[in-house]
């Protein structure tokens, strides 16, 4: 396990890592656009996968892109574009590790800021008895607060020692004080507790804008994802799709992505303010980002 500070830095000592420039890599979609970055500047080629299925398809992109170096995955949550997601199930990820044993490639599972999944289901590909090929990526910023800055990798042994090297050389150590705090705060089962009730009261949240949708903006407003994390997704009727990319582009708080496989998506994110549920009760405002 490797410490970093935040998980940017972690994502891009791992790129710098495992690829070279020009190297193909699968990008499930839609992606978080610092992901995306962080992939253009590694000078990666980004052949992008879909989940529009409710699964990762490891065989579709190996016939699309059978050179991929590296798959960029979300297995704990995938971004969904069907109105009901799950977190990737044992078939898809069975598959996808199989590619990376024949190909001798390498998997990014990204977990970063996905503590609060509702519910936890599906597999994590690091558990999964394939994980020699597996980097897991994870961080505190939303379990606890932005500004503590650590991330972690959690690299296969024969990655050991290239990990060491690239970290030594990538500065910005963090904080030995907060490293110290979240060791004791886990050890005494203080993370856990926390983590437990911050979900119960994410999914009442949750539960209140699915049921602020339904009263005010029923038949209009179709929502998916309920039951795969904190985000959801808008499902944008046939014909729309010019329309919405207008309206986003005008948009201050929203960030437009073309997912890469001709479908465009809205994520509807749940605020995590105090009184963010009283606001909902009254009107529902809902701030829109990837």
């Amino acid at each position: 396990m490797f410490i970093f500070a935040g998980p940017q830095q972690a994502r891009d000592v791992t790129l710098r890592v495992l690829l070279s420039p020009g190297d193909a890599v699968w990008l499930e979609e839609p992606a978080h656009p610092r992901t995306r970055a962080s992939l253009e500047a590694a000078s990666a080629r980004i052949h992008p996968v879909g989940t529009g299925g409710g699964a990762f398809d490891a065989r579709q992109a190996e016939m699309e892109c059978p050179e991929a170096r590296l798959a960029y995955v979300f297995a704990a949550k995938q971004v969904p574009i069907v109105p009901i997601a799950q977190p990737m199930a044992m078939g898809a990820a069975g598959a996808l590790l199989d590619f990376a044993r024949r190909r001798d490639a390498w998997i990014i599972e990204d977990a970063q800021g996905e503590d609060y999944i509702l519910p936890r289901q599906g597999v994590t590909l690091h558990s999964a008895a394939a994980r020699d090929r597996v980097v897991y990526l994870g961080a505190f910023g939303r379990a606890l607060f932005p500004a503590l800055r650590i991330g972690f990798a959690i690299v296969p042994p024969s990655l050991a020692e290239a990990f060491a090297g690239a970290r030594a050389i990538a500065g910005g150590y963090a904080s030995l004080i907060g490293q110290m705090i979240v060791t004791d705060f886990m050890a005494d089962g203080h993370l856990e507790q926390h983590v437990h009730r911050m979900r119960k009261i994410y999914a009442a949240r949750r539960d209140c804008l699915l049921e602020a949708a339904q009263r005010h903006a029923a038949g209009r407003l179709v929502l998916g994802g309920a039951g795969a994390s904190m985000q959801m997704v808008r499902l944008l009727p046939q014909g729309q799709e010019a329309e919405a990319a207008r309206r986003a582009e005008e948009a201050t708080d929203l960030l437009p992505r073309e997912g890469g496989h001709g479908v465009r998506t809205v994520a509807l994110q749940l605020n995590g303010e105090v009184g963010a549920q009283e606001h909902l009760q009254q009107r529902p405002a809902m701030g829109c980002t990837w």
